[in-house]
């Protein structure tokens, strides 16, 4: 009995001291996106998303930091929820209004560790760079698009017992640039590309005064070997802005992933 006590403390301690002995890691992942969005300047109608996202996610851990580096890009689908794809035109002609929808999600993230703690429960705080491109081809017969570039700060807290990680955060938004379209869904330039014009015309400086925006995540990971682990990931996010009227969304994704650890 007490060699096999041994081997499961042996065991235990043999995945801590790999995520000592591997500090970086590789994760990639792959899951569902999904959301609702009323964005008053485009459309008095409610859109619904469904999407697809992919993660490619760097993490450098040490035993007082992390640093990560994550890319998420998404592409689905955006339609008005109570009448979804539409039909127009005459007994001659008809045409479907099918909308597109692509995301892009670019996160930088350092984070310290706050004082000393549980051997096995750690809490972090610092800060994240956060960029979010959202187009799609036609809400309202038109191009609609909002970028929101802005700096975070970052809470998260980690439990590791043997095999099994768990991560939990939230993150909300200190200072942001945010992007939209003033004129309806359709920038007005005469001498600049719709891309150049809808960036100089309608960016603002912001701050939590205007901008609602909250973010957050659990992780799950069970480590398959020193050097790999498979997992789950919950993510939710709510938005809303004024200007120049009134836009609200939420959405929330689940992925599963791997990790790879050199």
């Amino acid at each position: 009995m007490k060699k096999v006590i041994v081997a499961l403390l042996c065991l235990a301690g043999s995945y801590r001291l790999a995520a000592q002995e591997h500090p970086n890691s590789l994760q990639i992942g792959v899951g569902s996106l999904s959301g609702k969005m009323l964005d008053q300047q485009a459309s008095p109608l409610l859109y619904h998303t469904k999407a697809t996202q992919v993660t490619l996610d760097y993490l450098h851990q040490s035993k007082r930091a992390r640093f990560e580096v994550a890319i998420t890009p998404a592409l689905g689908t955006t339609l008005p929820e109570r009448f979804g794809e539409r039909a127009f035109g005459d007994d001659f002609y008809q045409y479907k209004v099918h909308s597109s929808y692509y995301r892009a999600d670019i996160d930088i993230s350092y984070i310290r560790r706050l004082g000393k703690q549980p051997r096995n429960v750690q809490f972090f705080f610092g800060g994240k760079l956060q960029n979010t491109l959202q187009v799609a081809d036609q809400v309202a017969n038109f191009y609609w698009a909002t970028n929101v570039a802005a700096l975070h700060a970052q809470f998260q807290t980690e439990y590791h017992h043997n095999r099994h990680h768990l991560t939990a955060g939230l993150s909300v938004p200190v200072l942001a640039a945010v992007s939209r379209h003033i004129h309806a869904n359709f920038p007005k330039s005469a001498d600049r590309s719709n891309f150049i014009a809808f960036f100089e015309e309608g960016t603002e400086l912001t701050a939590p005064h205007k901008l609602h925006m909250l973010q957050a995540y659990a992780n799950y990971q069970f480590m398959l070997s020193r050097r790999m682990s498979a997992g789950l990931r919950y993510g939710f996010r709510m938005m809303q802005y004024p200007l120049p009227r009134p836009i609200q969304s939420i959405s929330q994704s689940v992925s599963v992933h791997t990790a790879f650890y050199f």
